[in-house]
């Protein structure tokens, strides 16, 4: 993620880089939140594409 244009990157516990509003929320309910959380729309397309049957 370039910072220039998504703003800060947070990186998780786990390695895992998202939205610096992640950061927000592990301060405010004081757990770390781990990368799994975090989805984006290219991993809910990845997801549809998987399940399309073939030819479809």
């Amino acid at each position: 993620m370039r910072p220039t244009e998504h703003g800060e990157v947070w990186v998780t516990f786990d390695g895992g880089e998202t939205d610096q509003d992640f950061g927000n929320y592990e301060r405010f309910l004081d757990e770390e939140i781990p990368k799994l959380n975090s989805i984006t729309t290219g991993q809910v397309y990845l997801s549809f594409k998987k399940r399309k049957k073939p030819g479809v």
